[in-house]
């Protein structure tokens, strides 16, 4: 599509040819919208008749005065106590009948029904939406979902002396956020800032204190090395990806089931595009390669790798092969930081109650409770770097079992290795790199170990202290995880080598001033076939950004 026509109107129409088209997946919006419901109810209840036929006559039944309002007003306190992102996924209670107002499209082809009840979803998008009782201003585009609005866009043209920046002050000062539409959770999920070249969002309308971060793939694109913005389209919009690919009807319905987040009940957390691209990038390719395969995902600072990272373990856990069976019998999550456990927690709970609790295998616990978490299939399993050894001894006698393990914060070992080699030539198992990084990142985090190297000669340091602290830390290692670590240090030769490399690296590392920004720095494991690159537009925490 080439851009000939420079008015606003035009734009609007192009988005909307291309959503309402077979490709897009949406119909033409033609519901009666209710300003006072906050909803299409024609549309809603057409759905709820269609959909779950006994359940409206049992409705019915029980309010034989304007039943049509008041089913609307249950389904407006629901959203009132749980928020209308918990009602899209789970549905609704009243009086002991639970109403569905969505369903999604299910993992596993085994679910007929669910299939069927997919497609009994109407998805509309209607221009210039009148969403006031008491103004006539309306919103250049809202997106519904069986007449729920979900997804609302303020489209700009530079063409005509405006851009995003405009939508913004729109959304700030010209929308306001009692109309129960607007409301935090009760209606809109997220607020798009949208021209030719920028893509900006919102999760929340605040007046002044609206916070806009933005929704663009780089410069150069999604996963590559650049500037802001968006890059070049020789097909039509910089931006046309939103519509084309984030907001086409399964991509959002997706978005919806999979993706947003609520956080601490206070904050919606909707995917930037870069971690949308790279956990659809991942999976996908899981999806048509199967369990084996090694993986690098690059990270910015403040890039949400928290979030990117609980949303693929999510997928990763209720992923389906062509035979409809479960990709991986577990999945491990590797990492030191409690925060991450419990934004697992949080964040998954969200999604799904049928995949079951997320076991961490903290230091409350040891190497046998992480064994026996992957003998009960226990979905999600959150480990130390520690533990993790334990896992090799186990995967040979798990037969006909994979495992997805994602590594949070893995350094790269390559430099250690090379000295190892420098002095030692003996074979490594990919089980002896994993102990090896272990004991680094135990050694790098021993306050005491830090204060010395910071006021040692580094003779004095690897030759005098740093031995104590080595074998203390493989003493500990060994007390963890015996049958890993006694193959490692059996030969005396190997143990020395592997003591002076890591003296050296540590020695330099810990004389740095802030290791915090050394472990910022990225995430690398030793060997990794595939690069897919979640490096942010514009690396700001989510939240952190203002108009």
């Amino acid at each position: 599509m080439s851009i000939t026509v420079t008015t606003e109107k035009q734009f609007e129409s192009d988005i909307e040819a291309f959503l309402i088209s077979d490709e897009g997946g949406y119909i033409k919006g033609s519901g009666t919208y209710s300003p006072k419901l906050g909803l299409y109810p024609d549309k809603l209840i057409s759905f709820i008749k269609r959909t779950q036929p006994r359940e409206w006559a049992a409705f019915e039944r029980q309010n034989d005065i304007d039943p049509v309002r008041k089913f609307c007003v249950a389904f407006n306190n629901a959203c009132d106590m749980d928020g209308v992102l918990h009602v899209l996924r789970n549905g609704f209670k009243h009086r002991g009948t639970t109403f569905k107002v969505c369903y999604f499209k299910p993992e596993s082809a085994l679910n007929d029904t669910a299939g069927i009840q997919y497609a009994e979803n109407e998805v509309e998008c209607y221009r210039q939406w009148y969403y006031s009782a008491d103004t006539k201003k309306s919103v250049d585009m809202v997106l519904v979902v069986n007449g729920i609005p979900v997804f609302a866009f303020e489209l700009k043209n530079q063409y005509t002396g405006q851009n995003v920046d405009n939508a913004k002050t729109q959304w700030m000062y010209d929308r306001d956020p009692r109309e129960i539409c607007f409301q935090f959770n009760k209606r809109i999920l997220a607020y798009f800032c949208v021209d030719h070249t920028e893509v900006w969002m919102t999760t929340k309308l605040a007046g002044k204190d609206t916070y806009f971060l933005p929704f663009n793939q780089g410069s150069n694109g999604a996963g590559a090395d650049g500037g802001a913005g968006n890059p070049p389209n020789p097909d039509g919009y910089p931006t046309a990806y939103l519509w084309e690919n984030v907001f086409q009807k399964d991509s959002m319905l997706d978005i919806i089931q999979k993706f947003i987040n609520l956080q601490k009940k206070k904050t919606l957390i909707f995917p930037r595009y870069h971690q949308l691209d790279v956990v659809r990038k991942l999976i996908a390719d899981v999806r048509i390669n199967g369990a084996g395969k090694n993986y690098l995902i690059q990270h910015s600072a403040g890039s949400g790798k928290s979030n990117s990272i609980a949303w693929t373990a999510y997928r990763l856990a209720s992923l389906f092969n062509e035979n409809n069976k479960p990709v991986f019998s577990s999945v491990i999550v590797v990492t030191d930081r409690t925060v991450l456990d419990a934004q697992l927690q949080e964040t998954i709970s969200g999604f799904d109650h049928k995949l079951g609790a997320i076991e961490t295998i903290g230091e409350d616990k040891n190497s046998q409770d992480l064994k026996n978490a992957i003998n009960d299939g226990v979905r999600i399993i959150v480990t130390t770097l520690q533990k993790f050894p334990v896992i090799y001894t186990e995967v040979d006698k798990a037969n006909g079992r994979c495992f997805a393990v994602i590594v949070d914060e893995a350094h790269s070992l390559d430099e250690v290795i090379a000295k190892i080699n420098e002095k030692f030539k003996g074979n490594f198992t990919e089980g002896d790199k994993v102990i090896l990084s272990a004991l680094r990142d135990k050694l790098l985090s021993d306050k005491k170990l830090k204060r010395m190297a910071q006021s040692s000669d580094p003779q004095i340091f690897v030759e005098s202290i740093f031995p104590k602290a080595f074998g203390t830390a493989a003493q500990d290692g060994y007390m963890e995880a015996q049958e890993s670590y006694q193959s490692l240090f059996e030969d005396t030769a190997k143990y020395n080598a592997i003591m002076s490399a890591l003296a050296e690296v540590v020695y330099r590392e810990m004389r740095k001033k802030d290791i915090k920004a050394l472990y910022e720095s990225g995430a690398y494991t030793y060997e990794m076939p595939q690069n897919l690159s979640m490096v942010a537009e514009e690396p700001t925490p989510y939240g952190d950004r203002k108009k």
